[in-house]
């Protein structure tokens, strides 16, 4: 996978299991940093038990240029914290996408407002924008929609 993102350095789409991707010798690679930059849609497969939120803090680091986001993850317990980060620190983001393999979501205090006022603390979201932001919860999905 590594050569074949030296070799393609127009890659803007990466659909990788968690365990690879978050390898030190993967997301570390300084020979990938320019790739990194440009990739603007990460679909991840978690091959683990969750997804911990300091890989949240690896994606924010390394993938600026992050406009959307799948997840597909197997509990729902450490990527609430993960979704603050996204919002937080991805200024081009406007989709997060997030399946849970087993369970479905409880009640979960994310809503269209709490984005609005996240994004808008991060990155000062314009007023006409916040009209066009859906959050959508239904059993093992939360899919966010952000302008």
């Amino acid at each position: 996978m590594i050569l074949f993102l030296r070799s393609c350095v127009n890659v803007k789409q990466v659909r990788i299991q968690t365990s690879l991707f978050f390898s030190s010798l993967f997301i570390d690679d300084k020979d990938l940093a320019q790739i990194f930059s440009r990739i603007e849609k990460l679909r991840l497969f978690v091959d683990q038990l969750s997804f911990p939120s300091n890989y949240a803090l690896k994606i924010v680091e390394h993938l600026l240029s992050l406009e959307e986001l799948e997840i597909i993850d197997f509990s729902l317990s450490p990527i609430l914290p993960s979704i603050d980060i996204f919002l937080s620190h991805l200024p081009k983001l406007h989709h997060i996408f997030i399946e849970l393999y087993l369970g479905t979501f409880p009640y979960i205090p994310i809503s269209c407002e709490y984005v609005i006022e996240k994004r808008r603390q991060a990155f000062g979201l314009k007023r006409n924008d916040k009209d066009n932001v859906i959050v959508k919860i239904k059993f093992n999905i939360l899919d966010i929609w952000i302008p």
